[in-house]
């Protein structure tokens, strides 16, 4: 099962002293193609950059999005499936 994380949930996953430290993830670049994406994905569903981008790679990736922030819930899952942690 692939999983993307948002940040909050990413930095408990790879520092060990975070309470709900897990398991390691894999990083993703994002290069000029990906950003332009993002930036729709953005604009289609009134997300933050930083959040439209986390779209973007469970979108790529095929990936369960995985996030505590209400806002992405409410908004991305139209294109992709949301999950709390």
């Amino acid at each position: 099962m692939k999983l993307v994380l948002d940040a909050s949930v990413a930095v408990a996953a790879v520092r060990p002293s975070e309470p709900d430290h897990t398991a390691p993830c894999r990083l993703i670049t994002l290069g000029p193609r990906a950003a332009r994406r993002s930036q729709r994905i953005a604009g289609q569903l009134r997300l933050r950059a930083a959040d439209a981008i986390y779209v973007w790679v469970a979108l790529r990736e095929d990936a369960i999005l995985v996030t505590s922030d209400r806002e992405i819930v409410a908004r991305a899952a139209s294109v992709c499936r949301v999950e709390g942690p």
